[in-house]
């Protein structure tokens, strides 16, 4: 807590002194590498971090924590035999957060038919598992495979009607066939069943944008955020109407408000500096450009796994 402290008011040397003597004295405990090691990335010196997260791991073979830290080093730094290694170990650790990992590592790395074959394993291996099947799924439509994706929602709306989540993506195929009028009476019937689905309503913002309906667009998009404060793509596409009504402070203010973990990340800073040009603050929308360009080297993806 103290080195944490210490970091926020800038104070680095002083935050690595603390941990360091931490480490000192708890020789034995991954806990202090690993925070040493957050430490460290946090002020950009991966291959220091990356010798923090060996000791961790060395210390508890079984640390997750560790794992996960190696792993995005690994991949950032250009070691993607040593990442898929490691993201292959976090896989099968048995946390079901991230037994999709090696998966998406594989499809990342253009490897997809082998990162099919994992989510297809993923997904036998557990039935009721939603997200494992909407991630094969979504692996099927980017492999051109739409008959295997519409077969399995099919065969769950079968078995259950009220599936929210097969019929969430059933509509978004529909939404990509220009299905409209199917894909909002599927939306509407997700909404029915389960009435603060972010994602529902974020679907049929998209249909009443396409159709032409701003009044009910808006209203969409901000019952998305009202139910998911986190869903990202809502964020921006509600900031970018504002703009586009000649309303940049909402827009800008909306933003504002998005949880810390986006504001990372080269979409949000480049959305953002839309909002600052259109209000006219140039001062930090060249603040913003120059963070905007530092952050785009590295791959959104990473940074929120990280």
């Amino acid at each position: 807590m103290l080195a944490r402290v210490k970091l926020a008011r800038g104070e680095v040397q002083a935050a690595e002194e603390v941990l360091r003597s931490v480490v000192q004295q708890s020789p034995q405990s991954a806990e202090p590498r690993l925070a040493m090691a957050e430490l460290l990335l946090q002020v950009n010196r991966p291959a220091e971090a990356e010798k923090e997260l060996r000791a961790a791991l060395d210390l508890d073979r079984d640390s997750l924590r560790a794992s996960l830290g190696l792993a995005a080093v690994y991949y950032t730094s250009g070691q993607r035999e040593a990442a898929g290694e490691m993201y292959r170990k976090v896989s099968g650790m048995g946390d079901t957060r991230f037994r999709h990992l090696y998966g998406a590592f594989l499809f990342n790395e253009g490897k997809r038919e082998a990162a099919l074959q994992e989510f297809e394993r993923l997904a036998r291996e557990a039935p009721d598992d939603r997200d494992a099947r909407s991630r094969l799924v979504s692996a099927y439509l980017a492999l051109k495979r739409r008959a295997d994706a519409e077969r399995l929602l099919e065969s769950a709306l079968r078995k259950n009607p009220r599936d929210v989540d097969a019929l969430l993506l059933k509509s978004e195929i529909q939404l990509r066939d220009g299905k409209l009028g199917e894909a909002q009476n599927n939306l509407l019937e997700v909404l029915r069943f389960k009435p603060d689905s972010s994602a529902a309503h974020y679907l049929l913002a998209r249909v009443y944008g396409l159709r032409g309906s701003r009044r009910l667009q808006l209203q969409e998009l901000t019952r998305a955020l009202q139910a998911g404060p986190e869903q990202f793509e809502a964020r921006l596409e509600l900031a970018r109407l504002h703009i586009d009504s000649n309303s940049p402070r909402l827009a800008l203010d909306l933003l504002n408000q998005a949880p810390a973990s986006q504001r990372q990340t080269a979409t949000f800073l480049v959305a953002r500096n839309h909002a600052l040009l259109a209000v006219g603050n140039y001062e930090e929308f060249a603040k913003g450009v120059a963070e905007g360009l530092s952050r785009a080297r590295i791959p959104d993806l990473l940074v929120q796994d990280a």
